[in-house]
């Protein structure tokens, strides 16, 4: 069966300084989800850092207007383990009430492992299972 959904084109339109899609999924008797998936581009010459959280900061505002449970999905270029970055970017998903799905690396090249891609939702506690899935 198909899932009922509608792509938020208004949101995306709206913040087109940022690199997001949005849609929303729509469930009888629900109030919908709000599914997003959101790029930092790694050249920091594109975005200051502090530009990005508060363009974030922006787009969220505007998703937490629907009323509506966020998952958020995006490959941050930001390492969650160890990068300054992140206490920035963690004090955004705060305030949104965003919690940090999954903890562990999600990216592994020959010289590296880093948790930059970082999924994220309003009620975790709906999210019976997530892991990383190794190639």
């Amino acid at each position: 069966q198909d899932v009922p959904y509608r792509r938020s084109y208004d949101l995306e339109e709206e913040h087109d300084n940022i690199e997001c899609t949005w849609i929303e999924v729509l469930f009888p008797k629900s109030k919908g989800i709000m599914i997003g998936n959101i790029y930092r581009p790694p050249d920091t010459s594109k975005y200051l850092d502090s530009d990005f959280n508060d363009k974030l900061d922006e787009v969220l505002n505007a998703v937490s207007d629907e009323k509506k449970e966020i998952l958020l999905l995006g490959d941050l270029n930001c390492n969650f383990l160890e990068s300054a970055c992140k206490r920035q970017l963690k004090r955004v998903f705060s305030m949104h009430g965003l919690k940090q799905i999954i903890q562990n690396v999600t990216r592994i090249t020959k010289s590296s492992a880093s948790l930059i891609d970082i999924p994220l939702s309003s009620n975790p506690g709906r999210i019976i299972k997530s892991k990383v899935i190794k190639k």
